[in-house]
């Protein structure tokens, strides 16, 4: 057993999630089915089905053990590396040597002062998305979220020259729908090998990309522009080797896939609990008029809008985009006192822990002034991890917030958005998607009155 720590903590076991029994029951609300296991039997739960193992993990200290160490014993977890099919070799499925060096090579580009000149094209996004709304349309936000965060991913990725965005959408779109039925169904129940015409049609979508994807990397070779795929062909490592044809594809697969669907979540579940929560909506548009006027926000804007900054912060508190994360055991070690068995799934959750009552006041509560003063100052340090930690923490994550903050007050600006009154049911797979649309009315802002309500 490896010595990264004795044995001192035991592994409960949740009889409730064990076997196929089990199974049912954490794909009927994977979301109750956890937090039920975490506040009945501890932060170390373990349960077994389908052959595999896991452990629950559900203290901030434990989770930082797993996502700070090093070693070769833990790799990213079996669901994950099913994404391989579709995102190759990115940084989200890249191991060992390839990721440190992809992750060296990459990191740079995605640092705040790199992203300021996205910011022009993230608010030109959103623009023409506000310019489709009319007073008192009833929009679903998930789905108007999901173009706008796709806009903007192409856009920063390829340059506004890029003709073919609604291609780009339907495979995306069609992707996501595959996956959703091979795991969310009793598809994911029948082993990986059998063909099942999903995948079939995922390899048809992968393709559909693929053409795309390099048509547009060798048109960016010969004639690069001031966009993201530009900065990555013109990289090089120590030996000044840039990146392949094949490498540049999967990275660009990887920003589409996993960063779009994050964000326009954030997006989603941010303006839903803001209809819901008028005092705070009157609040962020308070400080969008005193710090904006009517011009439109830019990067420099951020830091000046605190409590736009905390709305953001709350909302990934709450409805956290990536829900749980997971890797798997390559040998017996021992890390923070939790002894973990070769092949043993680690699984650590968002959703269970940034709502628990032990690091956070009134946790099922949206208050993003708990952001703002001394509150939060002493929280854990993976108490809050909407964007994974250690050292493979989201590339994107700078992206995601300058992007959430932007779309948030440039939206602010125009339209507010009032509760439709239907509910919000959510369907977790890797990400927090909901299982149908969110829709919220909308209401054009008179300008340049601003509401009367003024900021606290």
């Amino acid at each position: 057993m490896n010595n990264a720590g004795l044995a001192t903590k035991s592994v409960k076991t949740a009889p409730e999630l064990m076997g196929v029994r089990g199974l049912f029951y954490f794909a009927k609300d994977p979301l109750a089915a956890f937090t039920h296991a975490a506040r009945t039997h501890g932060d170390v739960v373990g349960f077994a089905r389908t052959g595999r193992s896991y452990i629950l993990l559900s203290h901030p200290d434990d989770i930082e053990a797993v996502l700070h160490y090093r070693g070769d014993e833990l790799r990213k977890d079996f669901f994950t590396r099913s994404l391989g099919a579709i995102f190759g070799e990115g940084l989200l499925n890249a191991e060992g040597a390839h990721w440190k060096h992809q992750r060296k090579l990459m990191a740079p580009t995605f640092q705040p002062r790199e992203l300021s000149g996205f910011a022009t094209s993230m608010v030109a996004c959103t623009d023409e998305l506000c310019a489709s709304f009319a007073e008192g349309d009833l929009r679903d936000v998930h789905a108007d979220a999901m173009h706008l965060a796709l806009d903007i991913v192409v856009r920063t990725l390829f340059g506004s020259t890029f003709k073919r965005f609604d291609d780009v959408e339907r495979a995306l779109g069609g992707i996501s729908d595959e996956y959703r039925q091979l795991w969310q169904t009793w598809r994911a129940l029948v082993p990986t090998w059998v063909p099942l015409p999903n995948h079939a049609r995922l390899r048809r979508r992968r393709a559909e990309l693929d053409a795309i994807l390099f048509e547009l990397i060798q048109s960016k070779r010969a004639a690069p522009s001031d966009d993201l795929l530009s900065h990555l062909i013109a990289l090089t490592d120590d030996e000044g080797r840039g990146m392949s044809d094949e490498q540049l594809r999967d990275e660009s697969m990887t920003l589409f896939l996993a960063g779009h669907e994050t964000t326009a979540l954030g997006i989603t579940y941010m303006f839903r609990l803001l209809a819901e929560h008028p005092e705070a909506y009157a609040r962020v548009v308070a400080e969008v008029d005193a710090v904006l006027g009517d011009r439109p926000p830019t990067r420099a804007d951020v830091e000046r809008l605190p409590f736009a900054n905390a709305v953001v912060r709350e909302a990934l508190r709450l409805y956290p985009p990536v829900w749980a994360s997971a890797r798997q055991a390559t040998a017996d070690v021992v890390l923070s006192g939790v002894p973990i068995p070769k092949n043993a799934h680690v699984i650590f959750s968002q959703w269970v822990v940034q709502r628990d009552a032990r690091w956070f006041r009134e946790p099922e509560r949206f208050r993003p002034e708990r952001w703002l003063g001394d509150e939060c100052a002493n929280l854990p340090r993976f108490a809050y991890f909407p964007f994974g930690g250690g050292p493979r923490v989201c590339i994107g994550q700078h992206f995601a917030l300058l992007e959430l903050v932007l779309v948030l007050s440039r939206t602010s600006q125009k339209v507010m958005f009032e509760p439709s009154g239907e509910p919000l049911t959510l369907g977790p797979v890797v990400t927090l998607r909901p299982t149908g649309p969110v829709r919220l009315r909308v209401t054009r802002r008179s300008r340049p009155e601003a509401p009367r309500a003024a900021a606290e």
